[in-house]
């Protein structure tokens, strides 16, 4: 339910703090007196546009509090877990608008988008008007609604969309790939003749590169190493005075530890070296036999960098062209198979999506007579006896086949017999559109989980006895959730379990509107108000008294 609203600086609202209880509110009061303020301040609460024309005349900023409370398992509670937003024991939305017309959200104490915010008001309370285009009301809406009313399960029929389309897109990639292949058939062929000649390698360009400024070096690198074997091998060499070393230490009797130790080192010493001389001995001979490789490297960087240029591709990735090259190739040689494997793979896809479809249309004509069965219970006692209320099913052009199904689903209303059916949002009248906006919550109030239902004037074109049975049927709606009507019916407010009031009054040279909880005296004269149209007689009074007394005792025979 709604627990509270705080308003500041709204229109023509500085200050208001109002509280709400479970049941049945009334609101009412004379026109322009601020009713729709209190909409457009919940409405900008939950998510609705920001505008800085909203600010009170003189003020820096506005701000819209609310709080509701709801059932640990509400959906409510859940969308706040699923954005790790604290669960706390009641949801506290706060919105404020600065002059240049930014605004902040925050739920519970927490910064949130304005989509989240409209995200979350959509499972928390529901505001219709009498012409607004709100989710009873909208065709798009309906589908939807049905497969609520009849608990049908779509998941199957998504999934069967989904693997439908992926089908398609898998042949349509196919034939899409296989078509360019086609068409440089010729091309691919030469390139592939071409580059396997070539036989480019992975990382061969940065392999090349290297060794071809090894040998621009060769030159440096072998004075260097000839200097380096002179000075090994030469008569005065590091080798020739190490074996001059060990033959005088081999001619004298050395016994102890730290003499054979030093006959060990030297000759160690010795082998290294040696080793050392041939590893140099090769490499100089290597660089010897390469004085022709230096231009076999460049010819070779050539003929690589030639035919890259010729894909414009950066040479060092030939290797993947190649293999690019070769898939294509395959895929032409291939394609025909693929293709019928892919065309029998959509087929399949699609009669796997045709037979969940019809299942699901077939459930779907099943709960249209049900829920067309449980409106036409509700009319009578909404004095719409002689209507007919029906659930038109047409099928989808092939086009439009979604992972909805292939139903079009809206609902039509008949008013009086005779007249032509019509979309229900067209055909009706304003009092006749109440009355079944009222039937469908009635109904659709067993599926759906709103906190709040807050009708604005949805009374407007009807009165007396009618006005009286809508009563008693909000009054029953608000059972198992709160109800809030905004309500120009004496007949509607007899039957609030709270009445509040909305007045317009001048205050320091300026216009204020305020909302009161009115106590039993006061209500009787609002609604001695609401039955005289404004002026307020004895016989007002008690016309008022006796329907207010009237709807004591309903309340009392029927609540809960």
């Amino acid at each position: 339910m709604l627990y509270d609203l705080t308003i500041r600086n709204i229109v023509l609202i500085d200050r208001l703090d109002l509280e709400f209880a479970e049941g049945l509110s009334v609101l009412s009061g004379e026109t322009g007196a601020g009713k729709s303020i209190l909409l457009d301040s919940l409405g900008l609460a939950l998510g609705g546009r920001s505008d800085a024309g909203l600010i009170r005349q003189g003020a820096q900023e506005a701000s819209v509090s609310i709080s509701f409370i709801v059932s640990a398992s509400h959906p409510a509670n859940r969308l706040l877990q699923q954005h790790d937003i604290t669960v706390q024991d009641k949801i506290y939305i706060r919105r404020k608008i600065t002059h240049d017309g930014k605004s902040r959200a925050m739920v519970n104490d927490q910064s949130v988008t304005v989509t989240f915010l409209k995200q979350l008001g959509g499972e928390l309370i529901e505001i219709q008007g009498q012409f607004d285009q709100h989710r009873l009301l909208n065709p798009a809406r309906h589908l939807y609604l049905l497969d609520s009313f009849g608990n049908i399960n779509t998941n199957a029929i998504r999934q069967a969309f989904a693997d439908y389309q992926q089908a398609i897109n898998a042949l349509e990639t196919h034939q899409q790939q296989t078509a360019e292949a086609k068409q440089e058939q010729e091309f691919i062929a030469h390139s592939i003749e071409e580059l396997e000649r070539l036989n480019p390698q992975p990382d061969e360009i940065d392999n090349l590169t290297v060794k071809r400024h090894f040998m621009m070096n060769a030159e440096k690198i072998r004075a260097s190493l000839s200097q380096a074997e002179q000075l090994l091998t030469g008569q005065t060499g590091s080798i020739t005075q190490l074996e001059q070393s060990i033959r005088h230490v081999q001619a004298i009797t050395l016994d102890d530890d730290i003499g054979k130790q030093l006959k060990q080192n030297l000759e160690t010493a010795l082998i290294e070296m040696n080793d050392g001389q041939k590893n140099l001995s090769m490499i100089l001979s290597t660089l010897d036999s390469d004085n022709m490789q230096l231009q076999e490297i460049d010819d070779r960087l050539f003929a690589l960098k030639d035919v890259a240029r010729k894909h414009r591709i950066g040479a060092e990735t030939l290797s993947q062209l190649l293999e690019t090259l070769r898939q294509k190739a395959s895929l032409i040689d291939a394609g025909d198979d693929m293709l019928a494997q892919l065309q029998a793979q959509k087929q399949k896809a699609y009669e796997d999506y045709v037979a969940t479809a019809k299942q699901i249309s077939t459930k779907r004509i099943e709960a249209k007579k049900q829920l067309e069965q449980a409106i036409m219970q509700e009319l009578p006692a909404l004095k719409m006896e002689l209507a007919q209320f029906t659930v038109n099913i047409t099928q989808k052009a092939e086009a439009q086949w979604d992972g909805k199904g292939m139903d079009n689903v809206q609902f039509m209303l008949c008013s009086n017999p005779g007249q032509a059916v019509g979309a229900l949002n067209k055909i009706a009248s304003g009092g006749e559109l109440s009355r079944v906006i009222l039937a469908l919550n009635l109904v659709f109030s067993k599926i759906r989980n709103i906190a709040v239902l807050l009708f604005d004037e949805v009374d407007s074109g009807i009165g007396g006895q009618t006005a009286a049975f809508m009563g008693k049927r909000l009054l029953q709606l608000s059972h198992d959730r709160q109800v809030i009507v905004i309500t120009h019916s004496p007949q509607i407010s007899a039957l609030g379990k709270h009445h509040f009031h909305v007045s317009k009054l001048i205050k320091d040279g300026s216009t204020i509107s305020q909302v009161k909880l009115l106590s039993a005296q006061e209500r009787l004269e609002e609604v001695a108000r609401m039955v005289s149209d404004g002026t307020i007689t004895n016989a007002a009074r008690a016309a008022a008294l006796k329907l207010l007394q009237g709807g004591h005792q309903y309340q009392e025979t029927h609540d809960g």
